[in-house]
């Protein structure tokens, strides 16, 4: 058998170098590939500015805001009782809490409110 794969091999390599080289590309693989081409880098490129957006946003929810860092929020409404009244029991009034904010940090806020019917 060595003989007829050699005959073989031997035909396939003159005929191989009897046909002439193509030395141009068909102008429909041509348009595929710069097709191909532009939507990678458009693929790329959209993938590479949403990972930026994404590392710059968390970033910065690790770097604590200067505005709250540090610093207890105003108290809003409170209002001193006038000195001739007793002071309310605990009986009488309902505090009620409230916890807002988000990426790990909080406000929270507490409505206190009488319930009875003496001021």
């Amino acid at each position: 058998m060595n003989d007829l794969d050699d005959e073989v091999r031997d035909l396939l390599w003159r005929k191989a170098h009897e046909v002439p080289p193509h030395m141009d590309v068909p102008r429909s693989l041509t348009k595929r590939v710069r097709r191909r081409i532009a939507l990678n880098a458009l693929a790329v490129g959209t993938t590479v500015a949403v990972l930026a957006a994404g590392a710059f946003v968390g970033a910065r929810a690790f770097i604590p805001s200067t505005k709250t860092a540090g610093q207890l929020p105003e108290p809003t409404g409170s209002v001193q009782p006038p000195a001739s009244t007793a002071s309310c029991t605990s009986g009488q009034l309902r505090a009620v809490g409230a916890l807002e904010g988000a990426a790990g940090s909080r406000i929270g806020t507490i409505t206190v409110t009488n319930f009875s019917d003496t001021t």
